[in-house]
């Protein structure tokens, strides 16, 4: 990490979350629904009754308000490679993504299920902004363009996407107050 990026403080993610409105008492606030869609690393898990879970990097998340006090979160993967993870969820297990910033702030969303959803052209072209920031900031800090290029790259015909309704959301910055959910 840089000098020019300090790094994010649970602590500070908490009072602000506790400081915050939230329309409608939804789980999220605006700040936080806008650092999910901002490019993050994404970090992706599926359980199931008695097995281990399975996980995954996804591509990047979408946050939707279908109606007033309901949040839905989208976050999307390669399908190929992560095939595994994708019968989880289709077989109504439970799923977690985690979205980690280059400062190492942290959140953390979890749902007992989650069901699979097409995606279409306006979200692979969400897809591409988010990958395009993701891949700037590990410039910032340091990777070479090659290598961000590989971490980030994916093929516009091999996208899933998992929605769910968060039921939990935790800080996992580091620090303390990593792992305090926030309600």
């Amino acid at each position: 990490m840089t000098d020019a990026i300090p790094p994010a403080r649970a602590d500070d993610e908490i009072a602000a979350f506790r400081m915050a409105g939230r329309p409608g008492g939804a789980p999220l606030t605006a700040d936080i629904a806008a650092f999910l869609e901002a490019g993050q690393t994404v970090a992706l898990a599926a359980g199931g009754r008695g097995d281990y879970p399975v996980c995954a990097m996804g591509i990047g998340c979408r946050v939707l308000c279908p109606a007033p006090g309901t949040l839905l979160i989208r976050v999307y993967l390669a399908a190929a490679a992560n095939a595994a993870l994708l019968a989880r969820v289709r077989a109504g297990g439970s799923v977690g993504a985690t979205l980690t910033g280059v400062d190492h702030r942290s959140i953390q969303l979890k749902a007992a299920h989650g069901r699979l959803v097409p995606t279409g052209a306006e979200e692979i072209a969400l897809l591409h902004r988010q990958v395009a920031a993701h891949r700037d900031w590990l410039e910032i800090v340091g990777f070479p363009r090659d290598f961000a290029e590989t971490l980030t790259c994916f093929a516009d015909d091999d996208v899933a996407c998992i929605e769910f309704l968060p039921e939990r959301v935790y800080v996992q910055t580091p620090g303390p107050g990593a792992g305090s959910r926030l309600e």
